[in-house]
């Protein structure tokens, strides 16, 4: 060919395009000519320029792996090769007809992330400073096989296009000046592919792509409406994304709403299978259009022009007229359908942009559900969260929770309605929430069947989708969204799988905590028995055996043995007495959670020991809150302690110490009682001190009981605690 790229494209212009790509891919992109000189280039690694091309030990590696490049170039595809350096790089040749004018290049980048060990010895043994060139390294991007095969595709595919289009003007120029016009008009579309190339690459957000798209398209071919829709590929439908043109607010909601039917509409039909533009000229008449269309849009003559990226399709644009017919010239058709192309890998960042946020926006979702969980918020919160979530992830308009009740009924536990429920449960057969329990699978309809719904006071949904809930192996309620606009999708069904899981981790929670809290009263209960026929009810016999023994000795007139039994009298009532206040404040515990343990002692005290008449104090020095698992261990040894003080020691004064620190806290019980031999205690398993010792194990901690007969009695208590408050 007697012409270089550089001859057929501006290469300031084409350089600001790679600028654009690279921005995006954030890949070491350069344009060869077959000489190998750089005509543009961008986004060299400082890997490479600082390391890799400078050190003598390096020399020859680079140029190596260029050379096989360049050996091994081959039309339609690209040609990959690692360098001896760790990286890779890659080539595709640019193809102008028939020939090779240049080659597109793209390197220093890594597929996978990059084995440090590696280069750490290349670091070495190119004598290199080791931490600078790691350094370097971490800068390298990391880009998938297929992404890099799409983008090399994409650009060399444009690069190709520009020449061809540059071709032809020199073929203009060199046969007629009479083409002058032609050549400014293929100029004029040049740079409109570059600079809607351009614009469309430095936005993600899908609306913001697809809005400058649309006015590139309206502006290229003189028109005063273009629509942009987006193949939804499981309902097999095109949905609207963008409608530009001067249209009533009215007409433009309609048209957002308006599904484009392949089957109905053939045209679009015939563009999307054949890949390529395909013209109505009387739009309004041609039974290959639906009716509806044409009537909403007033549409006279319409070119539909696929998007597509290789050989995917992403979508059609459609721009038309309204006030007159028009024959679309093949050169607007091929320059609005260079246009779709050479924005067609912007579309599709976006699109993957919305799929990344959307997966974004479920792991935010499942976090605030999982922090209801871990912040002991209410069942019903904790409901009312996951509908809230899954409402707003599928766009559905309404949601419900219903529990399995009876085995035939499915009672509404939650529901996102603000009016009252008519009926608060329904029956499984007969039902669509029922069919979900029946089969143990998610169920979806975008048509739903004539049941009424009673508990949504009769209202009939317009698109249904419920999951059911389960544990234990087996379906224990359903989580249901309603009333999606345009209907639910099968990764509607994924998302709300996702906190139907938590929902039924939430209720199968709450369910296990009300049963702990029977057995736990049940236990109480019995326990409270054991310790009123142990303790009260024996006492109890013992007075009326010394009431009758003092009745008898005072008739036979022995006042000493008389007085001797109602002394005993006296102190049994006495110990029952306290027996009884014992059993009482352990009915009504002080609530530990929300007092903390410090006050909960304090309670203790002035309802028991104070009262019996023992001179009691608290001592406190860095007063802090502790985990409540700590706190409530703690408590229970001070509790156990205070008992046995009650019920054996005959103490007249009992200090309570605790001493908070950064890293410990410190328990302990004293009194001026009787005391005891803790040997002896401990191989006989009395006065608690088994289950002191269990119960500061329990919470890595350690005991220590101080005890003499005529003593006294000190328990301690050390437990390692971290610097922070009870969560």
């Amino acid at each position: 060919m007697q012409y270089c790229f550089a001859d057929l494209v501006d290469l300031s212009g084409f350089q600001q395009v790679i600028q654009s790509w690279y921005s995006v891919v954030g890949v070491a992109t350069a344009l060869l000519d077959t000489e190998r000189h750089c005509l543009c280039a961008v986004g060299w690694q400082d890997i490479c320029t600082r390391f890799h091309h400078l050190p003598p030990q390096a020399k020859g590696r680079c140029p190596y792996s260029d050379d096989y490049l360049f050996s091994h170039l081959r039309e339609d595809d690209y040609v990959a090769h690692p360098c001896t350096q760790g990286l890779l790089n890659c080539a595709m040749p640019v193809i102008v007809k028939g020939e090779h004018i240049a080659t597109l290049f793209m390197g220093q980048f890594l597929h996978t992330p990059p084995d440090e060990a590696f280069f750490r010895q290349q670091a070495q043994a190119l004598l290199v400073d080791e931490e600078a060139y790691l350094a370097a390294l971490r800068q390298v991007p990391v880009i998938a096989e297929a992404r890099l095969r799409v983008v090399m595709a994409a650009q060399t595919r444009l690069a190709q296009m520009l020449a061809a289009l540059g071709w032809e003007h020199k073929q203009l120029l060199g046969t007629s000046a009479t083409f002058n016009a032609d050549l400014l008009r293929a100029q004029q579309h040049i740079a409109l592919m570059l600079h809607t190339a351009q614009t469309a690459s430095s936005a993600l957000e899908p609306a913001q792509v697809l809005e400058r798209v649309a006015d590139t398209l309206i502006a290229a071919v003189n028109v005063p409406y273009c629509g942009i829709y987006l193949l939804d590929a499981e309902r097999g439908v095109l949905v609207p994304h963008v409608v530009r043109g001067p249209l009533a607010e009215a007409v433009r909601v309609n048209l957002s709403e308006q599904y484009l039917n392949p089957v109905i509409n053939s045209l679009a039909g015939e563009a999307l299978e054949r890949q390529s533009p395909a013209v109505w000229y009387d739009a309004a008449d041609d039974p290959q259009i639906s009716q509806e269309m044409a009537q909403t849009w007033n549409i006279k003559s319409v070119l539909a022009v696929p998007i597509r990226v290789s050989a995917k399709v992403l979508g059609l644009a459609l721009l038309s007229t309204s006030s007159d017919y028009r024959q679309f010239t093949p050169d607007e058709i091929e320059l609005v359908w260079g246009i779709a192309n050479s924005v067609a890998l912007a579309v599709d960042n976006a699109r993957l942009y919305t799929e990344t946020r959307q997966r974004w926006a479920e792991s935010q979702g499942l976090q605030r559900v999982a922090a209801a969980l871990l912040h002991k918020i209410s069942p019903e919160e904790v409901l009312k969260i996951v509908c809230a979530e899954v409402q707003q992830l599928t766009g559905a308009t309404g949601s419900a929770v219903l529990l399995v009740e009876d085995g035939a009924w499915l009672r509404v536990t939650y529901s996102s309605e603000m009016k009252p429920v008519f009926f608060d449960r329904i029956p499984i057969v007969g039902s669509l929430a029922g069919i979900t329990v029946r089969r143990n699978e998610p169920f979806l309809t975008n048509m739903p069947a004539g049941e009424t719904y009673e508990y949504l006071q009769g209202k009939r949904p317009t698109a249904f989708l419920s999951v059911p809930l389960r544990a234990n192996g087996g379906v224990i309620g359903v989580l249901e969204v309603l009333d999606k606009p345009g209907g639910f999708m099968k990764d509607d069904v994924r998302i709300v799988s996702l906190f139907a899981n938590q929902a039924a981790i939430n209720i199968e929670h709450a369910r296990l905590n009300q049963q702990a809290g029977q057995v736990a009263v049940l236990e109480e209960r019995q326990r409270l028995a054991r310790e009123l026929h142990d303790s009260v009810v024996q006492s109890l016999y013992s007075m009326a055996l010394y009431a009758n023994a003092a009745t008898l000795a005072l008739a036979a007139g022995k006042q000493d043995v008389t007085v001797n039994h109602l002394q005993e009298l006296q102190d049994t009532a006495r110990s029952v007495m306290y027996d009884m206040r014992l059993l009482i404040f352990e009915l009504h515990p002080p609530a530990l959670e929300q007092e903390g343990l410090v006050t909960a002692l304090r309670i203790r005290l002035a309802a028991v020991e104070a009262r019996a008449g023992v001179h009691a104090e608290l001592e406190v020095e860095g007063e802090r809150r502790l985990p409540i698992g700590i706190e409530q261990e703690l408590y229970r040894i001070a509790q156990e302690a205070l008992n046995n003080i009650m019920k054996h020691a005959r103490a007249q004064y009992v200090t309570i110490r605790i001493h908070f620190t950064a890293g410990e806290v410190c328990l302990q019980v004293r009194d001026d009682g009787t005391g005891f031999d803790p040997h002896s205690a401990q191989t006989t398993g009395g006065m608690g001190l088994h289950s002191f010792a269990a119960r500061a194990a329990k919470i890595g901690g350690h005991v220590t009981v101080d005890s003499q007969p005529g003593q006294g009695t000190t328990v301690t208590v050390h437990v390692a605690t971290e610097d922070e408050e009870a969560v």
